[in-house]
């Protein structure tokens, strides 16, 4: 993806955040770079984020750093334009000039005072006057969809020790280098370096390595792959500011020689490597710099730098390679993981990002794409993103324009659900909005104690099943539809939305909770939205919880915004819930709390009973995968006529508008073949709803791969040859024996392989 097409996907996505949320564009691109910023590792907490611009100066959003006494002011530059516009050095020094004169007036106490203490810039100016006496340094952000200007080579303003910019081309670069492409091979052969490694351990599956690497190889090769050595890099390259950066670029310009001595080296990792019998390195397969990653681009950008005369042939850097060939792919992103934590434990590290490897993540994430939500004409999934990035990753990674439709009609982008979404579901739905509305990190933190307890408890954790799945989807449609309300109401102050939205839920489920009743989650989930009658509660919610927070503050001498995100905002809100009054419409859309959930149950069993969900689940496989069925079942002659007939009427019924429905007897037998296709023949009947992916990466694979999984299955007693069977085509094609398999019989390929998975073997 290049600049540009990266800019315009950002203002579609901005433009359709506005318009389904109420929303100014300029707060959805702050929304957006936020993400970036806090992934980056500004702050652990979230900024105060406002919108406030007077003759008196500007300000977007505020944040104060108390381990480095360091205040952080951001600023927003914003241009709604089809095209990327330039933002040149004047530009820049004016609006950086108003951050300051903000920042200068907030010093002053009549300034926040003569403010509306309803405004956003009474909290911004409160907020740095209460730490007036503890500020010891001042950078000013700005943030801004246009591209730095290539005149632009440095921004100094008096009174202020730090300017940072992140234009649209910082953040493309950012956002790029955290996505995952395809494996890195570099054939070191070519290149006519020598590259000596020594074995130092083998454990685990990891083999790992200590060598010396020359600076021009590593200058080559980020000429080359650029940012894709970083992938697994947890920190971002911010140019020369740094000491660690400065020092290198010194020390290559003025002792070369000592560059090995005084750098602390690259810790890396390969999927594969090949040696010669000296011990020198020849191959190499998906190098990825782990740590290391502002040595590598310190040495390019140095050994680019036209104004020095730079000898970098005679810079070494040390490394420490792990060879991850011999692991599971499970355990290769566990070690990654930790890889990534030890070698980088002296920066800031997200543990939601740490944390994705966890069994629960991996469990959701397999429902996601395994269920999918009722639709009008077509079924589609709700897209767990367990690793940050990987729904852009894989919808830019299809193999052509008609397979990223179709992966974007089967994962809409407004039904991609994070980790971070779901830290905050939690939060609000076990009675802590207040956490969920404290930034990012924290309420994944909070959250992950109740997940990783109910995990790790045997009792609790049988509750994490499909079920469990679908109640979190309709508590986000529930959550998103009262942020649609909040966000909607122009009379509520901008910063103190989202903690509205958080207690209004809350207080919703307290004040049901009160009167024996809950959500009706599996309502819900079948029509994907909120009725009318719960939008207009969460309006008259809302205004209630706007009034208890603004009134409650004022009245404790309190700033708004802080005061939203506290604890005792919410116990101020829970004390008036008694005055609150439910409408009775809303009631009889409720469930009572305690009732069993006895349907759910039954549609989750492996055998379904009644006749018409029998109906329902035929009538999700296609008419091509019921002859599908019906041919294969034929070429191996497991049919009778009669139970060739009974298929039959099934199709008849899915193709013919007002053809009678099969008989009550004739279903229940009808699922009884299938069963026995299936458990006795290994022909499946592949039902849509199975969410199951392109099928096309499986010929991707070698004839060797396929050869290799075939012969782990010999000692598996519960593999039959049938099942084996289905891989036949595959390999044939492989082999140009026979023309490209079907869609079904990759499906039927793609199904074993999931079987395959619990034995831990998987195709390499």
């Amino acid at each position: 993806m290049t600049l540009d097409e990266y800019y315009t996907e950002i203002m579609n996505d901005i433009s359709y955040a506005a318009s389904a949320n109420s929303e100014y564009k300029g707060d959805c691109f702050r929304e957006k770079i936020s993400e970036v910023l806090e992934d980056s590792g500004y702050f652990s907490d979230q900024p105060e984020w406002v919108s406030y611009k007077s003759n008196a100066g500007r300000i977007d959003g505020v944040y104060f750093d108390e381990q480095k006494a360091e205040l952080l002011v951001i600023v927003l530059d914003f241009k709604d334009d089809e095209n990327i516009q330039s933002l040149p050095q004047g530009e820049i020094e004016t609006i950086v000039k108003s951050a300051k004169r903000f920042y200068e007036r907030s010093l002053e106490k009549e300034f926040y005072q003569r403010m509306e203490e309803s405004s956003s810039g009474y909290e911004a100016a409160r907020y740095i006057y209460d730490r007036r006496d503890l500020i010891k340094s001042l950078k000013i952000i700005l943030l801004s969809n246009r591209k730095l200007s290539d005149r632009v080579k440095s921004v100094s303003v008096e009174g202020i020790d730090r300017v940072e910019i992140w234009d649209i081309d910082r953040i493309y670069q950012y956002e790029q280098s955290r996505g995952k492409s395809e494996s890195i091979k570099i054939d070191i052969q070519k290149l006519e370096i020598k590259i000596p490694l020594l074995l130092a351990s083998q454990a685990n599956g990891v083999d790992s390595y200590l060598g010396v690497i020359p600076a021009k190889f590593l200058v080559d090769i980020y000429s080359e792959y650029g940012s894709r050595l970083l992938e697994t890099n947890v920190r971002s390259f911010l140019q020369f500011k740094g000491g660690v950066n400065k020092g290198i670029k010194n020390t290559v310009i003025t002792e070369p020689v000592q560059f090995f001595s005084y750098n602390n080296g690259l810790t890396a990792t390969a999927d594969s490597i090949k040696r010669d019998e000296k011990g020198n390195l020849i191959f190499i397969e998906n190098l990825q710099i782990v740590n290391g990653g502002q040595t590598t681009v310190s040495l390019y950008m140095t050994a680019n730098d036209k104004k020095y005369d730079t000898n970098i042939s005679k810079v070494y850097v040390p490394i420490k390679l792990m060879v991850l060939e011999n692991t599971t792919e499970h355990n290769r992103e566990a070690l990654l993981a930790n890889i990534a934590r030890y070698a980088n434990s002296q920066n800031k590290i997200n543990d939601s990002d740490l944390q994705s490897n966890h069994e629960f993540h991996r469990y959701i994430q397999e429902c996601s794409r395994r269920i999918l939500a009722p639709g009008a004409i077509r079924d589609s999934g709700w897209y767990y993103e367990r690793a940050r990035g990987s729904y852009e990753h894989e919808k830019n990674t299809q193999k052509s324009m008609a397979l990223k439709r179709s992966f974007e009609e089967k994962f809409p982008k407004k039904q991609k659900i994070t980790k971070i979404d779901l830290a905050k579901l939690i939060l609000i739905f076990n009675s802590q909005p207040q956490d969920a509305v404290k930034g990012a990190e924290i309420a994944y933190k909070m959250s992950f104690k109740f997940i990783d307890a109910a995990w790790k408890d045997e009792n609790t954790k049988k509750n994490f099943n499909d079920c469990y799945f679908r109640d979190i989807i309709a508590q986000k449609l529930i959550y998103d539809a009262c942020h649609e309300v909040v966000y909607s109401n122009n009379s509520f102050v901008g910063n103190t939305r989202a903690a509205i939205t958080a207690y209004s839920v809350a207080l919703m489920c307290e004040l049901l909770k009160r009167k024996g009743l809950r959500f009706d989650f599996d309502q819900i989930w079948r029509e994907q939205k909120i009725t009318v009658t719960i939008k207009k509660e969460f309006a008259n919610l809302s205004e209630a919880v706007n009034r208890c927070i603004t009134d409650s503050a004022n009245r404790k001498n309190k700033a708004i915004l802080s005061y939203s995100k506290s604890k005792e905002a919410f116990e101020d809100i829970l004390n008036i819930a008694d005055s609150v009054v439910l409408g009775d419409n809303i009631l009889r859309e409720m469930k009572p709390l305690f009732e069993e959930r006895v349907e759910v149950a039954k549609r989750e069993s492996k055998f379904i009973n009644n006749t018409k969900d029998i109906l329902v689940q035929f009538t999700r496989s296609s008419v091509a995968n019921w002859r599908e069925v019906i041919l294969v079942a034929r070429e191996q002659k497991v049919l009778t006529d009669l139970e060739m007939q009974l298929l039959q009427k099934i199709i008849q019924y899915l193709e013919t508008i007002g053809s009678d429905i099969p008989s009550e007897d004739e279903l229940k037998n009808i699922q009884e073949i299938i069963v026995r296709l299936h458990t006795k023949h290994g022909i499946i009947l592949v039902a849509e709803e199975e969410g199951i992916p392109s099928t096309d990466y499986l010929l991707h694979y070698s004839n060797e791969s396929w050869r290799k999984l075939v012969d782990k299955t010999h000692n598996l007693a519960d593999i039959s040859q049938e099942e084996l069977r289905v891989l036949s085509p595959i390999m044939s094609f492989l082999a140009g024996r026979s023309p490209k398999p079907s869609e079904y019989n990759l499906k039927q390929a793609q199904i074993f392989l999931k079987k395959l998975k619990k034995y831990s073997i998987f195709l390499e």
